[in-house]
């Protein structure tokens, strides 16, 4: 068993979660690896700070997966981004309360929150059915899948309950009638106001909100096939995408919520490494959940989370996540705002250039045609308008922005 789970440096990485306590804020997030106890008891035993089951739903002849059901999106090789079609557990909820049973043996003191979701006929008997059930078992909390992108949409589950106001309070309503366990609404990323969707959960008697599910994706095409991945028997159908390319998604959504209410918030998508957790922290989440980061690189990965952010927060002398939640947050405003005032302009290292004129073309045809080449170096004339692109392309690391 990983011994430092709680921190390292010094440092208390402990958490809250709508009043749950968690040893450090890393949580498995509902996915297939919270698919069975002996899956969470390994995580667990590994360091994970708690995890949320694999989303249950009530309607099993629904959910039987295809082979293969994954796919990547890749950059040079290295994955980015993550497609999934995998449905909702396929036992049911007998089976599950016995899941919890098992893991509150072993770990009584590590949260686990059970995810439920209803695939079609808005059915408040299966709801609070669900909610009474996993009560019952010993689940520390809830969390409602509002938000699953890619599957059950047309029958009135997943995230067409989280593009609906009213639907959202509705359900809320009928879970928090069931239980006194907190109750945490899992935000969709497709609706237009997240924040509205938020504020419905609220009304409805959740204690916090999550925030994001998978966002609506596909991964491509074999072209020598013209098939689309995955590639069930040459077909295939709406991925729900993930990993990596979709934290600066999840961020602004989480931001545009917590802009406009206070209210206890657990961050989701996009998290791969440790700094990835901190900025979730920074705009003030409360704890942090992934699903394809640990998918990727198996449960151990959680002591470099842990190692990771103890030490960012002892060399900057702080000693809890309390002093960092929220901080950066405060640092956006409208862009309307914004100061206007500020004025910057791009120089360049002649003596790092390569004169690859990389930058040239960016900005002749991107931004301001702004640089020439002189001497074979790039230059940049007072015709910079500061927009910021040259460095962001510069393979050579040598242009730097610098005020007027």
């Amino acid at each position: 068993m990983y011994k430092d789970f709680q921190g390292t440096h010094g440092v208390n990485l402990s958490a809250d979660v709508c009043g749950v306590k968690l040893p450090n804020p890393f949580i498995l997030a509902s996915g297939p690896e919270t698919d069975s106890a002996e899956k969470v008891l390994r995580a667990f035993d590994c360091g994970w700070g708690g995890a949320i089951l694999k989303t249950v739903a009530m309607d099993l002849n629904a959910h039987t997966n295809v082979t293969p059901r994954f796919n990547t999106v890749k950059v040079n090789g290295k994955p980015v981004g993550f497609t999934n079609m995998e449905v909702s557990s396929t036992h049911d909820l007998d089976w599950w309360a016995e899941v919890v049973h098992r893991i509150k043996r072993e770990f009584p003191d590590r949260p686990i929150f059970a995810s439920i979701m209803r695939t079609s006929n808005r059915n408040e008997d299966d709801w609070v059915k669900a909610a009474k059930v996993f009560t019952q078992a010993g689940v520390d909390g809830f969390e409602l899948n509002f938000s699953c992108s890619h599957a059950f949409h047309s029958a009135g589950g997943g995230a067409s309950i989280g593009k609906d106001p009213a639907a959202t309070e509705m359900i809320t309503k009928w879970v928090r009638s069931a239980t006194d366990k907190p109750v945490i609404a899992k935000l969709a990323s497709i609706t237009s106001y997240i924040w509205d969707i938020a504020a419905a959960a609220m009304r409805g008697g959740a204690d916090g909100v999550s925030a994001i599910n998978s966002v609506p994706g596909i991964s491509g095409f074999n072209l020598d096939t013209m098939e689309p991945y995955p590639n069930v028997e040459g077909f295939s159908s709406f991925t729900g995408y993930s990993g990596q390319a979709i934290k600066p998604i999840a961020l602004r959504c989480i931001g545009e919520v917590l802009t406009r209410m206070d209210v206890p918030m657990v961050g989701c998508g996009g998290m791969w490494t440790w700094q990835d957790c901190v900025e979730f922290i920074l705009m003030g989440c409360s704890a942090t959940e992934l699903c394809t980061a640990p998918m990727f690189k198996g449960f151990a990965m959680v002591e470099g989370l842990v190692e990771g952010m103890s030490k960012y927060l002892a060399d900057k002398n702080f000693s809890s996540l309390d002093d960092i939640r929220g901080v950066g947050l405060k640092r956006f405003m409208d862009h309307g705002d914004l100061p206007r005032d500020h004025k910057i302009q791009a120089h360049v290292d002649t003596e790092k250039c390569r004169g690859c004129e990389i930058c040239y073309h960016a900005c002749q045809d991107g931004t301001g045609d702004a640089i020439e080449m002189r001497d074979g170096k790039a230059f940049v004339t007072d015709r910079c308008i500061g927009c910021g692109l040259c460095p962001l392309v510069c393979p050579a690391g040598c242009i730097k922005l610098e005020h007027k």
